[in-house]
């Protein structure tokens, strides 16, 4: 009875760390390309997907939403650490969000509409924008090419590196504050 308890202990963290360093980036691959499929009408792109079930780190790698074949939207890299405390809070936190090689193939069609538009999920505008807290955000070597087709010319343009790098960047009902 006594040795029972430390080894019902090491088995359900092994079970736990099973569950998230293998199924989870499963799951979130499986799901990911699933909603991109279902309700955007695209193909998603998704090279490795890590997960570290202790410190809640998530790395996704090589990612882009295709159109027509070409990438739409895509990153090289995304490191995103989301804080445990945020369970208990109606606050999402993250210490840290890295993009590296973010790209975005924007245009503007004859009828004036944006293409990007079209990633947007469908939402009720009286539902509020969840809190979120980003401590330390940062694009690296961003990249993103424009095209105009509304107008007769249609302008193109090309807008890199595109790297910034935010300090608390928060989204709230009363506004967001960043550095």
């Amino acid at each position: 009875p006594v040795i029972f308890v430390p080894l019902l202990a090491v088995l359900l963290v092994g079970l736990y760390a099973a569950f998230g360093f293998w199924v989870v980036p499963r799951l979130i691959h499986s799901q990911a390309e699933k909603y991109v499929r279902e309700e955007l009408h695209k193909d998603l792109q998704l090279g490795e997907v890590r997960f570290n079930p202790f410190t809640f780190e998530l790395e996704l790698h090589d990612a882009a939403i295709l159109e027509k074949g070409r990438p739409l939207v895509g990153f090289k890299r995304l490191f995103a650490n989301y804080q445990a405390s945020s369970f208990f809070s109606s606050m999402h936190k993250l210490r840290e969000v890295a993009f590296d090689q973010p790209y975005a193939r924007t245009i503007i069609r004859p009828d004036g509409s944006l293409n990007l538009a079209d990633l947007l999920p469908k939402s009720d505008p009286n539902e509020p924008i969840p809190s979120v807290l980003i401590e330390d955000l940062s694009i690296r070597d961003g990249k993103v090419d424009f095209a105009d087709r509304s107008r007769k010319l249609e302008p193109t343009k090309t807008l890199a590196p595109i790297t910034f790098h935010l300090r608390d960047f928060q989204t709230t009902e009363k506004g967001g504050d960043l550095r």
